[in-house]
């Protein structure tokens, strides 16, 4: 996007953003940007994508990295981010994604600890050796982990192994 148009969305953004604890309203006037501002640089890009078969999202390439600049820049202070950063709790996002991996390794645990994993590729056996690993993982993914919260995933992925380790005991038991 050429220089004087990210300036004039960063300053509407910034605006509304200043104006109104809500960021509906940014987003409101970037649309309403897009329409009138972006009309022609739009008509263009869909002219060439039809024409050369190309699939070119001006929108998501052009604008999205833009304002997202925009609200990373003018959130770290506003009203706004203030309030959702104070809804916000890393102990309840932690005790989601905790329930969330442990229940896939209780499920399989309670449900079908004895069954074959059914894809030939995988580098597991038993289902349940495939969910210990794939929750392990899942612990340590960009999508799920949160640095301040490092330590918490560290422990669960000891619990994930733990347990594991119990039901392989309590099995070798109850088989002799």
């Amino acid at each position: 996007m050429a220089m004087n148009s990210s300036f004039v969305l960063f300053k509407i953004v910034r605006n509304a953003l200043i104006q109104s604890s809500d960021i509906s309203p940014a987003f409101e006037k970037t649309l309403d940007f897009i329409r009138t501002e972006c009309k022609a640089m739009l008509y263009v890009v869909e002219r060439i994508n039809r024409e050369c078969g190309s699939h070119f999202d001006f929108v998501v390439n052009s604008i999205f990295p833009e304002l997202t600049q925009c609200f990373e820049q003018n959130l770290k202070n506003s009203k706004a981010y203030q309030e959702f950063s104070s809804r916000w709790d890393l102990i309840v996002y932690y005790q989601i994604r905790f329930q969330e991996i442990s229940s896939s390794i209780e499920n399989i645990l309670v449900n079908q600890p004895f069954l074959l994993n059914e894809d030939k590729k995988s580098l597991y056996k038993t289902l349940i050796a495939s969910t210990i690993f794939q929750s392990i993982d899942r612990c340590w993914q960009k999508n799920v982990f949160l640095e301040p919260l490092s330590h918490r995933f560290w422990k669960l992925t000891l619990q994930c192994i733990v347990r594991f380790r119990v039901w392989i005991e309590t099995f070798n038991v109850n088989k002799k």
